[in-house]
């Protein structure tokens, strides 16, 4: 290997030797045209090289993908009227609504519920999280909670929301026929349903149950929560409502609801039905 090396080295070198010779036998003009020659080559070269670079850069940039925000400054939803509903011993359960003014807009948020009573001391503060749809509403119910004080006023306020532009949101069918009532003690028990009527499985299902009195106003409400849930699956749920008899109840009214804008929350079993989550 090493004298195949030392040949190539001196053939090279002999090349090399024969080209200065030959150069040598030429007159000094020609000399000079030969080497002004290659000079002229290697710069045309050069600038063809560079004039073809630019010339494709310009002619593709308009091809070119750039990254812009889906949305700007999106509207701030609406916070209603917080509702406190009195339960037994010293307990109280609170609810809200709050509604999207964003059409194409879907938010995970924080919301923060501080409660007083008639001296307008606070008698109880939570925090809890919530979702909206695209131009939809979102009830939150804030948990029961026990106080020494009446709270005769609470104030729902929203700390945080992350808001997000969905290209494709799945289209969820749930199904909420109204639950049957049944007299319990000196209160009321509610017996219902929540249908998937989706071929997608839900990571969670929430029902929100509103309970009328005659005079068409709420006199109890409730949520219930399923999780894992398959196509076609009927989950039943029990609510119950100590204190409020059934003669007081006109009409039960549920409504079920799942994060559909968001990605886990859904699994497609059936690989002709992706789920997509794209967004920006």
């Amino acid at each position: 290997m090493a004298i195949q090396t030392s040949e190539i080295k001196d053939n090279l070198r002999l090349a090399w030797l024969s080209l200065l010779e030959a150069l040598y036998t030429f007159s000094p003009w020609q000399r000079l045209v030969l080497v002004s020659g290659l000079f002229l080559v290697i710069f045309g070269f050069l600038i063809f090289k560079f004039g073809a670079k630019i010339a494709y850069n310009s002619s593709y940039k308009k091809y070119e993908l750039s990254a812009k925000p889906a949305f700007v400054d999106p509207l701030a939803p609406t916070v209603e009227q917080t509702s406190i509903l009195a339960l037994l011993d010293n307990r109280y359960i609170a609810y809200t609504k709050i509604v999207n003014n964003s059409l194409y807009l879907s938010g995970n948020g924080v919301y923060r519920a501080v409660f007083r009573g008639e001296s307008g001391r606070q008698v109880y503060e939570t925090t809890g999280s919530f979702y909206i749809l695209p131009g939809s509403d979102a009830f939150v119910v804030v948990p029961s909670f026990r106080s020494a004080e009446v709270p005769v006023t609470g104030q729902i306020t929203i700390q945080d929301i992350t808001w997000q532009k969905k290209f494709v949101i799945p289209d969820v069918s749930l199904g909420t026929p109204a639950p049957i009532k049944f007299s319990e003690g000196s209160g009321t028990r509610l017996e219902g349903l929540v249908i998937n009527n989706s071929p997608y499985k839900l990571g969670r299902v929430r029902v929100v149950v509103f309970v009328y009195n005659q005079q068409n106003q709420v006199i109890g409400i409730s949520d219930y929560s399923a999780f894992s849930v398959v196509p076609a699956e009927r989950r039943a749920y029990v609510l119950h409502f100590p204190g409020l008899p059934l003669s007081d109840i006109y009409r039960v009214v549920p409504m079920a609801e799942t994060n559909s804008a968001d990605v886990s929350n859904i699994q497609s079993l059936d690989n002709k039905l992706p789920v997509q989550d794209l967004e920006q």
